[in-house]
């Protein structure tokens, strides 16, 4: 017997309709999971309190003169004596080197003969001069010609003035020749030997100038924050320091070296011992002004853009702030804030790598330190 399409048909719109039902009643019985919740981070707290730090300075340096001058030739030429070396102390007068003169001396030769020879017409020209005035008075010549004379007269007196002055500029460029030590001092450099061709200016010899001494140091730009060039510093002897003096800040250099990134400090030292000569090294100490500042554990810094930072907990919702800071000074353990902080504010002092910004965090344990 065949079966009937309409029963067939009947039975699988019952079966769909048995099936729909089954999955409606599945999907009424589960219920929605609720969203997972961060874990709320205990974290170790310092509550912060300002105080005032009197920072102390040490740094080594050396002793220099406060004046150091490179003498040079004001004209050129080549060197036949250098009569210094490195250390010799010099005297004010002293011959330092001198160059090939043959050339200037000629100049000076040919400017005596031009000036005899003015001279020679002055002479003339002062006779005729006189002679045309005692005609004039008797009338034997005209005024024309007793004009005449007096104007070769004033002729031959200019024309000798201005060998006069040629003769006098050629001594002085043929005492150019030799080079002399302005004042007493010690010298520090040379830079030209004998047979030598140098130009107007060149450097040939340094002098360090007997006078005042000052002590020179090489400070990081952290510790570059005098108030205050009245400031005295102690300066030692680093290899005896009982040998000390006391100076203040005479010249804070306005740009950092560009190799070591150093600005330059000097000191001068006017009561420098004679235990201090120039070219020692010396410690020089200096006691900072006290300042208002916040002192927290090493392990609490974090950073914001390669700048030191830490995280600071809002007590209104228990979050964390990432708040920038200025760092004074710092050492194995504890770092001193100049900017960032203020009075009560809680800083997270342990675990920063592993938090966030807007973390929500328990206080756990408050550091005593």
């Amino acid at each position: 017997m065949k079966p009937n399409p309409r029963i067939l048909q009947y039975g699988f719109l019952s079966v769909g309709v048995i099936a729909a039902a089954a999955a409606a009643c599945l999907k009424l019985t589960q219920t929605p999971s609720a969203p997972r919740q961060q874990p709320i981070r205990p974290v170790k707290t310092l509550t912060v309190r300002s105080i005032d730090e009197a920072e102390m300075l040490m740094q080594t340096g050396e002793i220099q003169p406060r004046t150091e001058t490179a003498l040079g030739f004001q004209l050129g030429g080549k060197v036949i004596q250098r009569a210094v070396e490195v250390g010799e102390t010099v005297t004010p007068g002293m011959v330092l080197a001198a160059l090939d003169d043959s050339d200037v001396s000629n100049e000076l030769r040919s400017a005596e003969a031009d000036l005899n020879g003015a001279i020679s017409l002055e002479n003339q020209a002062t006779l005729a001069h006189r002679r045309a005035a005692d005609l004039l008075k008797i009338s034997a010549i005209s005024k024309a010609d007793a004009e005449a004379a007096d104007a070769s007269f004033h002729a031959a007196v200019a024309k000798r003035e201005a060998a006069e002055s040629l003769v006098q500029a050629a001594r002085q460029k043929k005492s150019y020749a030799i080079l002399t030590a302005l004042e007493e001092g010690i010298v520090t450099s040379v830079s030209a030997n004998v047979g030598q061709v140098v130009s107007p200016g060149q450097s040939i010899v340094s002098i360090a100038s007997r006078g005042e001494r000052e002590a020179v140091f090489a400070v990081p730009e952290a510790l570059i924050h005098l108030e205050s060039t009245e400031l005295p510093v102690e300066v030692l002897l680093a290899s005896n320091p009982r040998v000390k003096t006391v100076g203040k800040v005479r010249e804070v250099s306005p740009s950092a070296d560009p190799d070591t990134r150093t600005f330059r400090v000097r000191v001068s030292l006017p009561e420098a011992p004679d235990e201090m000569p120039l070219g020692v090294s010396v410690q020089g100490k200096a006691m900072l002004p006290p300042r208002r500042t916040f002192l927290l554990p090493a392990s609490s810094l974090t950073a914001v853009g390669g700048e030191p930072a830490v995280y600071v907990v809002q007590m209104t919702n228990s979050t964390l702030v990432r708040r920038p800071i200025k760092v004074s000074r710092f050492s194995k353990d504890v770092v001193s804030i100049a900017e960032g902080l203020s009075e009560g504010d809680i800083v997270v002092t342990a675990g920063v790598s592993k938090l966030r910004p807007n973390q929500t965090v328990k206080i756990e344990m408050e550091d005593t330190r």
